[in-house]
């Protein structure tokens, strides 16, 4: 005759019991996170103005920014000295490699430049350009009145056998009001600002052509 154990028993009863409370427990604790969402500038937008006049060569040295506008991450501004980093919504790259990658897709639909030559290329092109981002953040310090704000110092180098002689340094600065403090809203501002710094900065190199000697 077989006797159970009443001891044992109880005891895997015990056991299971506690399982079956720590396993949905278990689950439960498996925090979802917020997916960390991309985005991209894009100037393609912008349009040329005719040209007449001798084109020229390029090339773009590599940008850089300042210390807290040089991550992915969308910054915003919310008081005088307060800015907020949003981890979750970033840009593709970081701003300076892609405000210079826009920057050399617009020189290069440009009827004033005849060639942007890659930085690999051993040549001297009449000019160098280099790009620092010194403001690139999303303005919310006024209530309803948001603004992706937008500042880019170029500096436009003379390359020769001499030497490199810099030609001019220029800030171009927008604040484009936008429709309102979502992520997608802002990126979408400062693809306008963008645009506008671009066709700016592309006037003052037609002017630098045209007064140039040498092809």
């Amino acid at each position: 005759m077989n006797f159970s154990n009443p001891s044992k028993s109880k005891a895997v009863f015990l056991f299971l019991a506690v399982w079956g409370v720590l396993l949905p427990g278990c689950v439960r604790l498996q925090k979802s996170f917020p997916e960390i969402k991309t985005y991209a500038l894009d100037a393609r937008a912008g349009k040329h103005a005719v040209y007449t006049g001798k084109a020229i060569s390029v090339r773009l040295n590599p940008f850089s920014a300042v210390p807290q506008f040089a991550e992915r991450s969308l910054t915003y501004r919310t008081d005088e000295t307060r800015y907020e980093s949003d981890f979750y919504n970033q840009l593709m790259t970081a701003p300076a490699a892609m405000i210079k990658d826009q920057t050399q897709g617009w020189l290069k639909e440009s009827p004033a430049i005849e060639f942007v030559l890659p930085a690999e290329v051993v040549t001297n092109p009449y000019y160098l350009i280099d790009g620092k981002v010194l403001e690139f953040y999303g303005d919310y310090r006024m209530s309803g009145e948001p603004k992706a704000v937008l500042k880019i110092e170029w500096t436009v180098s003379k390359s020769d056998p001499e030497g490199i002689e810099v030609l001019f340094q220029r800030v171009y600065s927008e604040a484009i009001s936008i429709s309102g403090t979502s992520p997608r809203s802002l990126v979408e501002g400062w693809n306008r600002a963008l645009v506008k710094v671009l066709s700016e900065f592309e006037g003052d190199l037609r002017t630098l052509a045209k007064q140039s000697k040498n092809k």
